[in-house]
């Protein structure tokens, strides 16, 4: 078997394998994760884990053949997706920008996905000679407040400020039903399991579990059957705010993945993101919302 060699360079240095396959090969992020699952990327001809972060001087390998076969059936930018963008924009500097991310748009590409904020970027870069990264996500049925790094230095800042925990996020939620407290913490460790044929992340204590701690606010009660929540993610486990609040018997409007017998589009909604003393950001959210509460519910943020 052929394979496809990059030695790491000092400017990668500390970058996730999985992101750093993702920028430098043209392969959608599901192909990428199963190739490490299935031990076909090697670092240092050894297998190596999504989350691995690499050195200077590492020699990374993946088979030949896919990238070459994806590079050829690969999708031609789009420049027209470039003007996508700009009515996102909530805050842009010379080291990242805030967008207001819409319900309904995933943020990563895949071979089901026909429209992705990763295709935006890409034409966004292409017309304007940029180099937009992505340094975290929300789910696709998510809104709300998302961080893009506006170059290679900033996106490792921004990456380890995220990692450090000197990233906060407020959300807005409209759940059905209603806690029995005013506000409280949910410490309920959440680990992937297989429901019903699809992924979720659910409650459970076995070997694999992960720590997962919500705070949450009643902002207000809407009506007998929905109550508006301000969540403050502690840890950031995948669906954490969504898994959590099902467990709590009081699942998300709209999330019929975990439980909502409301459909129609997700009421899950990042309002505010906050980088220590840097930039603290609100967006606003979508009209699914239709009422706001007032600006007390941003004040749910304190320091840790």
């Amino acid at each position: 078997m052929r394979w496809n060699e990059a030695v790491i360079q000092d400017k990668n240095a500390d970058v996730r394998l999985d992101k750093y396959l993702k920028e430098n090969f043209d392969l959608p992020f599901s192909v990428i994760q199963k190739l490490i699952r299935k031990g076909a990327v090697k670092v240092d001809n050894r297998k190596a884990r999504a989350s691995d972060r690499l050195v200077a001087g590492q020699l990374i390998c993946l088979p030949a053949s896919l990238t070459e076969t994806r590079s050829i059936e690969s999708k031609k930018i789009d420049p027209n997706l470039a003007q996508k963008l700009d009515p996102l924009i909530i805050l842009k500097d010379e080291d990242l920008m805030v967008i207001n991310k819409p319900n309904g748009l995933p943020v990563q590409a895949g071979s089901k996905i026909s429209l992705s904020l990763d295709d935006v970027l890409a034409s966004y870069n292409h017309v304007h000679e940029t180099s937009l990264k992505l340094v975290h996500r929300l789910d696709k049925s998510t809104s709300g407040a998302l961080i893009i790094a506006t170059n290679r230095e900033s996106a490792r800042v921004l990456t380890r400020l995220f990692r450090e925990k000197a990233v906060n996020k407020l959300y807005w939620a409209i759940v059905e039903g209603a806690p029995k407290e005013h506000q409280g913490i949910i410490n309920i460790p959440l680990a992937k399991r297989l429901v019903g044929g699809e992924e979720l992340m659910v409650p459970d204590q076995r070997s694999d579990w992960l720590e997962a701690l919500t705070k949450f606010k009643v902002i207000r009660h809407i009506n007998d059957d929905q109550t508006w929540l301000a969540l403050e993610p502690i840890t950031g486990r995948t669906h954490q705010l969504r898994a959590h609040c099902k467990a709590m018997g009081w699942p998300i409007a709209g999330d019929i993945k975990y439980g909502a017998k409301t459909k129609g589009p997700m009421c899950l909604h990042a309002r505010r993101i906050q980088v220590v003393d840097y930039i603290d950001v609100l967006a606003e959210p979508p009209s699914h919302f239709k009422t706001s509460p007032t600006r007390k519910a941003d004040d749910f943020i304190e320091s840790r």
